[in-house]
């Protein structure tokens, strides 16, 4: 049976969203002065930023014996096992500076750091596979799953806290099927 993970809601609507106001105001710029040089770049570089959004962001990731299936909003692109060497987490977000606990006696702890999402490490290349952290139950299946189902392939991802919640947490379809 695969395993599904799932991007962040957040990290999909941004990503689908800062092409659109790139390409809207480089069109509306190009409507009020003519066609010039940086209207022209704004407009081509938003086009480009939406195709490469429609093509190469997943919306979530599935996990099988035939390797790891990335289901992006235009296409799917299946990556099999053979090819992947391994599977690491994104770069972890930091929290900003406004979340900072104030200092006090100058004690500086160092911030928490969240865990980031997963990639695919196939060659030189890495492939985003979510980008948000699974819970520790998607994790543990997926562990099992990678040393069943790949020997080759390493989980250099981090198992993540067990405050962290289930990627399918607000898909409302896959918490009726699991009731």
């Amino acid at each position: 049976m695969p395993i599904t993970i799932f991007s962040s809601w957040r990290g999909l609507v941004s990503a689908v969203f800062s092409p659109v106001v790139l390409i809207l105001l480089g069109g509306s710029t190009l409507e009020r002065v003519g066609v010039r040089l940086l209207p022209v770049l704004i407009t081509v570089v938003g086009a480009i930023l939406a195709l490469v959004v429609l093509l190469d962001y997943p919306r979530r990731s599935q996990f099988s014996p035939s390797g790891v299936e990335r289901i992006c909003l235009l296409r799917r692109q299946l990556i099999p096992w053979d090819r992947i060497s391994a599977i690491q987490r994104t770069r972890p977000q930091r929290p900003s500076r406004r979340l900072r606990p104030p200092i006090v006696d100058n004690d500086w702890t160092p911030l928490p750091r969240t865990f980031g999402g997963l990639v695919a490490v196939v060659g030189r290349r890495r492939y985003l596979l979510v980008n948000q952290v699974e819970g520790p139950g998607e994790y543990d299946e997926l562990a099992a799953a990678v040393k069943k189902w790949s020997a080759a392939t390493l989980l250099r991802a981090a198992r993540p806290p067990e405050s962290a919640s289930p990627s399918y947490l607000y898909r409302r379809r896959i918490r009726r099927l699991e009731e």
